[in-house]
């Protein structure tokens, strides 16, 4: 597993959009977990909320059950509409945040417009499970 370290090794470009590690490991890191985190908006984005569940973290299917994930998450969902267009707006660490299990996480914030309402916060925090891949643990709209 790849432990990410200080969070100086972290860095956004100007525009939002383009992750930027000051070390090569950390940088492949933060790519895999992007490109899981987009993967699995893409389920959801497709009302396959039964899947996200399934692809989501362990510790995310050991405090909601499948059936109340798809409840919450489609009662959410449903009246946005469909996404229009969504940006990566923030990428940081976060050490021993307060609600989860103690350790290092990455959490993704996302400034989403969707048919129904164009300004929609999404937040998401993933972790790595034992293998080292990324899943989500936590999402969340404002």
């Amino acid at each position: 597993m790849f432990l990410l370290g200080a969070c100086s090794n972290l860095q956004i470009s100007a525009e939002g959009e383009t992750v930027v590690a000051t070390n090569p490991e950390l940088q492949k890191s933060i790519d895999n977990s992007q490109k899981n985190v987009e993967n699995w908006l893409a389920i959801v984005d497709q009302g396959r909320y039964e899947q996200s569940w399934d692809t989501a973290a362990k510790k995310f299917q050991m405090t909601m059950p499948k059936d109340g994930w798809v409840k919450i998450v489609s009662s959410w969902r449903e009246p946005l509409g469909p996404i229009v267009k969504r940006d990566l707006a923030d990428i940081r660490v976060a050490e021993n945040p307060p609600g989860l299990p103690a350790g290092e996480y990455l959490v993704y914030v996302y400034q989403a417009s969707f048919r129904n309402k164009k300004d929609v916060v999404e937040v998401l925090t993933v972790t790595q499970n034992e293998t080292g891949e990324w899943k989500v643990l936590t999402y969340n709209l404002k």
